[in-house]
Parts: structure tokens; C-alpha cells; sequence
């Protein structure tokens, strides 16, 4: 199990071990001038425990442009949340997972070969790293990358790109 609830926080393991390692020294990082991809995603939002999943899916539209960070040992490293769509809610047991298709730029590898997700939170320009992944009203967790696109990658029309049955298969795989 990849995320787990710490004091009514959702977390994922390598986050809770930077957060006891480094606390409020976790370095933000800037995003680059140049490197930075356009990646179609798919994954599952997960809803802390004292939200629904209808406000969480609210906040993170309204997040939309903004910078999104993951924790990396000691480092948060930036990613620009373009656009996301969601699926119907999964309910199981006391967790939701909600699947998305979205649309980042990032530096980040996302693929096959990685066996768990690669949680986001949202940057809060008044918080530091630390902070505004204990104050996300959900986590993005971000499971595989499109390599097979259905049409060209483009802030316009990725939704013409995503294979409508993979945000579900990638859900599923987040825990």
C-alpha cells in the first residue's frame, strides 16, 4: 500500500518519510525555462477523509494553471496542472478514488516501469512544500502517461488524445 491516513491526512510513504526527515526543509524547486513536457495522465484523486469527492473535484478545477509539486527525498519538484477531466467516483469501503485524464507540463517520469503513482498537492503561493501537502484537499495520484495517444498531444484538443477506459484501469491501480 502505497498512501495511507496519517492524523486524518491522506499521505503517500515516500511523502510522510520527507516530511519526519526534513519537515519545513523540504527545498521548492523552480520550474524550468525549458525541459518540461506536455504529458496526457491518468490516475485517481483521492479526497482527504473529511472531504467529499464533489468539492475536492471543484477545488482542483479551480486549481487549474497552477503549479502542482511532488515530493522527491528532500526536493519538491514543480509541474503545471494545464487541464483534467474526471470520471464517476469509485467507492470502496471508507476510500474514494476518483479517475482522471489530465493534461500536465512536467519534468517528471511517469511509466510502465514505475510500479506505484506519483502523488501531487497543489503549490499555495503563501505556503511552503511542507505545508501545502498537509493542507491539499486531495491528492493527485498520478499512475501512467499516454504513449499510445489517439490524436496529437495539445493543450486544445488532448481530450481527442485519451483513451477513455484508461483513467478507470489506472484508478484502480492507485492504493
Amino acid at each position: 500500500m502505497q498512501y495511507a491516513i496519517v492524523q486524518d491526512r491522506i499521505l503517500a510513504a515516500e511523502e510522510y518519510v520527507s516530511l519526519m526527515t526534513h519537515r519545513t526543509g523540504i527545498i521548492q524547486l523552480e520550474i524550468p525555462d525549458t525541459g518540461m513536457s506536455l504529458k496526457l495522465v491518468y490516475g485517481s484523486l483521492k479526497p482527504q477523509p473529511d472531504s467529499s469527492a464533489e468539492d475536492v473535484m471543484a477545488e482542483t478545477l479551480r486549481t487549474l494553471g497552477t503549479r502542482y509539486g511532488t515530493i522527491a527525498d528532500r526536493e519538491c519538484i514543480p509541474s503545471e496542472l494545464v487541464d483534467i477531466e474526471f470520471g464517476e467516483p469509485l467507492i470502496r469501503g471508507k476510500a474514494v478514488d476518483v479517475p482522471f485524464a489530465a493534461l500536465l507540463w512536467t519534468t517528471l517520469e511517469i511509466g510502465a516501469a514505475r510500479k506505484t503513482s506519483t502523488p501531487l498537492f497543489v503549490l499555495y503561493g503563501d505556503m511552503n512544500p511542507a505545508e501545502s501537502l498537509l493542507n491539499r484537499p486531495g491528492v493527485l495520484c498520478v499512475y501512467r502517461q499516454e504513449n499510445r495517444p489517439r490524436a496529437e498531444i495539445s493543450e486544445s484538443g488532448w481530450r481527442d488524445a485519451f483513451r477513455p477506459e484508461r483513467p478507470l484501469q489506472c484508478a484502480r491501480n492507485c492504493r
